[in-house]
């Protein structure tokens, strides 16, 4: 079962690391000014965002009633027919609304995560089951740069292969996109074959947890829903449900953002009127007000270090986080992760002053990109566990459509606001403007990751009944 999780979640991660590579470039090529692209970057991010966060809890209760399996093929088929009105975009108004498409496609997020709680009740387990979501980013990380920075305009780019093609020529972003549109189909065809997921009956005592597998499309689990306590708002929010809430708010905003305006800072220019870029042995190391523009990259070389970023991620994956998060524990790993990723974001902006040495300059981007992550590997699982040990009895399905719908809007608030420091940083110089801004927000989690606690270090499992009260 998740593996056929993991099949249905591909797609989304696959298209949105492919989305910030080319979407700078789709931008441009609708007029809009190069110094204007990152704050309607920031404006889409925005708009996925809130259509998320407003659809979220209605994806969590459906759920709920209907069963985990109508909700994630739902969602697949709604992702395969935006995905595929988006190659052939070409207003600007009809690129935002498909954004709210997809964002409303996305509110189904905490479905996955609530269907893994559900299926995984050994606390041993708990890590691994917990990072299949964020190792099926992971390797979209590594898969999706590619296919944005080297499908994107064929005509133009692969001159040989495609030639004249007309329709190519009139929908340059089309073919990238039909190519992200396959996981989606896979994901509704292997997801109605195979998807047997079952909605666990919380009112058992422990280890009699009763499978209810939902094979039927529209048939109300109302069996499921007589044994659930009705549950209010003030159950289901108890203290280490509301701080695991903020911290995975802060988190999904800096370490989002972070992924989707890195490849707009790696492909910006600087410009004409800024300073000359100054060389690693001069004083621009000590001046913390002007920096020079981006990196100057082109979409391929951007996609290619996009792709070493999820190269490290997946190798962090298999090979240093099933060896150490058992022994540390969610609790560590989240204080260690959240430790590192303010002076991720802080050093980012000087990666500018190195444009003089390439090599030192491409180093350094790949060893932050390795920090970064690092700290995302162990920082979501560790999250998400925390989460949901902390829901009370039958809440598990609603506290993650919160958790999405809340994470969501506070990220729609900060990208526009990023977005907008991003363009102001590209106008005058100033570029530590976003990235020192995220080095803030980061430090949120910081604050808050020192008052959890998990509430079952003393035993139990996901799926149990037995809780504390995290009062």
């Amino acid at each position: 079962m998740l593996i056929v999780i993991g099949i249905s979640r591909f797609g989304v991660p696959l298209m949105l690391n492919s989305f910030p590579v080319y979407l700078p470039g789709l931008l441009s090529s609708l007029d809009i000014a190069a110094d204007l692209v990152p704050y309607y970057v920031g404006i889409c991010s925005s708009i996925w965002s809130i259509t998320t966060c407003i659809t979220s809890p209605f994806w969590g209760r459906c759920s709920d009633s209907y069963g985990r399996k109508p909700a994630i093929l739902l969602s697949n088929i709604l992702f395969l027919f935006s995905v595929l009105l988006f190659g052939f975009a070409g207003k600007l108004w009809l690129i935002l609304a498909v954004m709210g498409f997809l964002g409303f496609a996305g509110g189904m997020t905490p479905v996955l995560h609530t269907t893994v709680a559900e299926l995984v009740t050994q606390k041993e387990l708990q890590p691994m089951a917990f990072s299949l979501i964020p190792l099926m980013w992971t390797i979209a990380s590594m898969v999706g740069p590619l296919v944005g920075g080297f499908l994107a305009d064929p005509t133009a780019r692969y001159p040989s292969i495609f030639g004249e093609n007309q329709f190519f020529m009139k929908f340059p972003y089309s073919l990238l996109n039909i190519v992200v549109a396959i996981p989606f189909f896979i994901g509704c065809v292997v997801g109605f074959l195979f998807l047997k997921v079952c909605y666990l009956n919380r009112m058992k005592l422990v280890g009699e947890a009763t499978d209810i597998c939902t094979g039927n499309f529209g048939r109300k689990a109302s069996s499921v829903q007589q044994s659930l306590p009705n549950l209010f708002l003030l159950e289901i929010f108890t203290q280490q449900s509301v701080l695991s809430l903020i911290y995975i708010c802060f988190l999904q905003t800096h370490s989002k953002l972070f992924d989707e305006f890195l490849p707009t800072y790696m492909q910006a220019v600087p410009s004409p009127t800024e300073p000359t870029p100054p060389t690693y042995q001069s004083s621009a190391l000590v001046d913390f007000t002007i920096f020079p523009g981006g990196l100057s990259f082109t979409s391929h070389t951007a996609a290619l270090y996009l792709t070493a970023y999820g190269l490290s991620a997946i190798l962090i994956q298999l090979l240093i986080f099933p060896r150490l998060a058992p022994s540390l524990g969610p609790i560590r790993c989240l204080r260690i992760a959240s430790s590192v990723y303010p002076f991720v974001y802080f050093l980012t902006p000087y990666l500018s002053v190195l444009s003089e040495t390439p090599v030192l300059r491409g180093i350094c981007t790949v060893v932050l990109l390795a920090m970064k992550a690092g700290c995302g590997i162990f920082a979501f699982p560790s999250s998400r566990i925390l989460l949901c040990n902390s829901a009370t009895k039958g809440g598990l399905g609603t506290l993650n459509g919160i958790s999405s719908s809340s994470q969501q809007l506070m990220r729609a608030i900060v990208a526009v606001g990023v977005g907008k420091l991003f363009s102001l940083g590209l106008q005058n110089g100033i570029i530590v403007l976003p990235w020192w801004t995220l080095s803030f927000v980061s430090m949120g989690g910081l604050g808050t990751v020192v008052w959890l606690r998990d509430e079952r270090e003393g035993g139990g499992s996901i799926g149990s009944e037995e809780r504390t009260s995290g009062s």
